[in-house]
């Protein structure tokens, strides 16, 4: 939009001219502290167990500690019935360039919220635990806690705990 550098130019000009005056700088200032304040009590404390299990926020250390510790397979598959979305989120604690993505990644799936693609490399990405996935007894599985694992014959993996992601090692 052509208006938005003459909106600013403008409003900074409104800010500088209202700043000369002393006593509104302060209160500014303080108005600025106090609302960072409860911003961050609120995101920190408040809210932390609803944005931390939140799978739309999967960018926490316990999925990154799971990738870590299954990179030594060769596939890796991923259940989370919430969302398909985990592609951005494995590229990013396991990063590829942008050559291999091109040629590796699946053909993606239009949704209502963006695209999504199933697969690429090494990783696969679930919504349930279909017959491929409890079939599959090679690859390491990353599930996200609640998940119905009933189908899956838990004997036949090592499990560990990452928070709210479960990594099953086949024996």
């Amino acid at each position: 939009n052509a208006m938005i550098i003459p909106v600013f130019y403008f409003t900074m000009c409104g800010v500088v001219y209202i700043l000369r005056w002393k006593p509104l700088k302060i209160m500014g200032l303080i108005a600025y502290i106090t609302l960072f304040l409860g911003f961050t009590h609120a995101y920190f404390h408040t809210y932390h167990d609803k944005l931390a299990t939140n799978s739309v926020n999967l960018q926490s250390i316990e999925l990154s500690q799971a990738i870590k510790a299954a990179k030594h397979k060769s596939h890796i598959n991923i259940v989370n019935p919430r969302t398909t979305a985990m592609y951005a989120v494995t590229r990013f604690f396991d990063p590829i360039s942008p050559y291999q993505w091109a040629e590796q990644k699946s053909f993606p799936v239009h949704t209502t919220v963006g695209t999504d693609y199933m697969q690429y490399g090494r990783y696969t990405f679930y919504r349930w635990m279909d017959n491929q996935v409890v079939n599959d007894k090679q690859s390491a599985l990353i599930i996200l806690k609640g998940t119905d694992v009933s189908k899956l014959n838990q004997s036949e993996y090592y499990i560990h705990q990452y928070g709210n992601y479960d990594l099953y090692l086949p024996k």
